[in-house]
């Protein structure tokens, strides 16, 4: 076949045409199965950086509200800890009070309040010592041992408390129950470490609890005053010592519900925190899904339209490959 010198030149053009034609259908496929621009950050150069900028905005937060809802757990275990230890104080202060009313000595009676009250000693430590992701609560900074240690038996909580410079000694006169009342945390094996936590930038947390403080000194000391008694039952006419009792354990019940007011403040203080990330999550997601996604009802329409011109091209171009020079001879 004859053929001038220039057809391949514009054969050459003609094939490099096609082939780009083959390769932006083949991307408006990928981008309608997918529904995205690209698969890569090269195909949205333009908006590369800021989607970028985005990605790693959204990863942040993201990272946060799971540390702020690891948090919340933290807090409802507080809460729960102080709403029991509340009930248990409540139960402490009923118990003495019907003790005490009673006048009759506790080795006397069928039950005896005292051995109630070592009960409700060993729910208090097992309150303060609560652990959550093998982390204790109520030791400070120091999340790895157990921060309560109480005696396991009456005889040895009585010796202990009442020995020279434990927290209560009940041998000796009214006053010394007030003198010896500063030596309260014989009990604490934590330190003395305030942990707060920041929530966002601009809000920090303060809702940890130590177990050496006053709420949980005043509720361990009024128990250990209630079981240890050196004439088995707390006398009527002993005002100095009903007194002390009372007002460790009105004290204990104030405390608690001032601690259960810090807790909902600050489970208040993250809720709001936490509805501020997720909304900034979905805002943000929606400005990369703008950047990143296509609509489908153009895409479709441009797929169907290359289709067709590519179609048409290859039809051309068949065409025109059957022309030779020789038919105009």
């Amino acid at each position: 076949m004859i053929s001038r010198i220039g057809s391949y030149t514009f054969t050459s053009q003609n094939t490099s045409r096609l082939i780009k034609s083959q390769q932006e259908l083949i991307e408006l496929q990928v981008q309608v199965a997918t529904g995205k621009r690209s698969q890569d950050y090269k195909g949205i150069s333009a908006n590369s950086r800021q989607l970028i900028n985005l990605e790693n905005s959204v990863n942040n937060a993201e990272q946060n509200l799971a540390q702020n809802n690891r948090v919340d757990l933290d807090i409802k275990a507080y809460n729960a800890a102080i709403e029991a230890l509340t009930d248990l104080a409540y139960e402490a202060k009923s118990l003495y009070n019907s003790s005490v009313g009673s006048g009759a000595d506790p080795t006397d009676q069928v039950f005896d309040p005292r051995e109630r009250a070592f009960d409700l000693l060993k729910e208090v430590e097992a309150q303060l010592n609560l652990k959550i992701d093998g982390d204790y609560l109520f030791g400070g900074g120091r999340t790895n041992a157990k921060p309560v240690t109480l005696p396991n038996d009456q005889a040895t909580l009585s010796a202990e408390i009442g020995g020279a410079g434990q927290p209560y000694e009940l041998n000796g006169t009214a006053t010394a129950f007030v003198d010896t009342a500063l030596n309260q945390t014989y009990y604490y094996d934590g330190d003395n470490i305030d942990l707060t936590y920041r929530a966002s930038d601009d809000v920090e947390l303060d809702f940890a609890m130590r177990a050496n403080e006053t709420a949980f000194q005043d509720l361990i000391g009024a128990l250990s005053v209630m079981i240890d008694n050196p004439n088995a039952h707390p006398d009527p006419a002993d005002a100095a010592t009903v007194d002390f009792v009372e007002s460790l354990l009105t004290n204990a019940i104030s405390e608690l519900g001032t601690q259960a007011q810090k807790l909902g403040f600050a489970a208040n203080q993250l809720q709001k925190v936490n509805e501020g990330l997720e909304s900034f999550i979905t805002f943000t997601q929606n400005e990369i899904e703008e950047i990143e996604s296509i609509d489908p009802t153009e895409a479709v329409v441009r797929l169907q339209q290359s289709s067709l011109n590519l179609e048409i091209s290859y039809q051309a171009t068949a065409r025109i490959n059957q022309l030779s020079i020789a038919n105009f001879i």
